[in-house]
């Protein structure tokens, strides 16, 4: 149903027992409710690191490359595809099997999405090796609808199927659009909600600090990409204005690296509708957000 995928980065890579982050294509859609084609987004992603460059000038060396290896050999292996047969509570069990594969001690996962409902099974997969888990979540919306158009397995209520897991070690950054439910739940639950709107008037470095305070030693990320401006990926399903800018989201990934362990990670909610342009430019842009991710959870 889904090709193979491309390797990250376009690099070669050793076999999975040899790498240190294994990348996991999910391209789940099943509940989408505005635009579509989040389940073409792991694709996209991968053909477009490419041509990612894999040199990081801020930390001046190749985070990609295999450390034993004298010649350019990925640090990463790409993954096949987690396919279904069935959406909804079967699809979140097959999820959830496929990154439990890999979930293990020296091994890092990281997943490739699809709709941000693909979160819950993955937390799930993450819960047995590290139970004080704390979850940070870049997002424009909360995702804490108990159940949204009839599934408690919709991409709205994906951070309530999280916070069942890991009760409030739940923190929330970006959130610029909410609904009733989401407040109460925030209320309830007496999460850690950091406001589109509040982060204005703040300097990022401070509102970073005050962030990465809310949490535990081991946090697993969770990036819906409209979390960002959608100047910035405009290719997503509920393009929310006034969004974080490229250069604070990657501060604040890179300084949850430095004083927190990122334990896991999913990138979620690129969306590939064939506005050639628009989906080139926001997959190549997420591809090296992914690629941020991974050298600042494995240094």
């Amino acid at each position: 149903m889904y090709r193979s995928p491309v390797p990250f980065l376009g690099l070669p890579e050793l076999d999975p027992e040899a790498a240190q982050a294994i990348l996991l294509p999910v391209p789940y859609e099943a509940t989408t409710s505005y635009g579509k084609g989040t389940a073409k987004g792991p694709q996209a992603l991968l053909e477009a690191s490419a041509y990612v460059e894999i040199y990081d000038e801020v930390r001046d060396r190749e985070p990609a490359l295999h450390p034993d290896s004298p010649t350019e050999i990925s640090r990463y292996w790409t993954a096949p595809a987690v396919e279904f047969t069935d959406p909804h509570e079967p699809a979140m069990a097959e999820i959830q099997r496929r990154a439990a594969e890999w979930v293990k001690p020296g091994q890092f996962l990281l997943s490739i999405g699809g709709e941000h409902s693909i979160t819950g099974p993955l937390i799930a997969a993450h819960v047995p090796h590290y139970p004080e888990l704390h979850v940070l979540q870049i997002d424009a919306h909360c995702d804490l609808r108990n159940s949204y158009e009839g599934s408690r397995y919709s991409h709205a209520s994906a951070m309530a199927r999280v916070v069942e897991q890991v009760d409030n070690r739940l923190t929330q950054v970006g959130i610029r659009s909410i609904c009733a439910e989401d407040r109460q739940a925030i209320r309830e639950r007496r999460l850690h909600t950091f406001f589109a709107h509040s982060l204005q008037s703040k300097p990022p470095h401070q509102w970073i600090q005050e962030v990465i305070a809310t949490l535990g030693p081991q946090v697993y990320l969770t990036v819906d990409v409209d979390g960002l401006d959608p100047a910035v990926v405009p290719a997503t399903g509920t393009p929310e204005p006034g969004g974080l800018g490229w250069w604070e989201t990657l501060e604040l990934i890179r300084a949850l690296g430095q004083q927190r362990q990122i334990v896991g990670a999913d990138v979620v909610e690129l969306s590939v509708t064939g506005e050639q342009e628009t989906d080139r430019r926001s997959a190549f842009t997420v591809a090296k957000l992914t690629y941020q991710i991974l050298a600042a959870a494995l240094g």
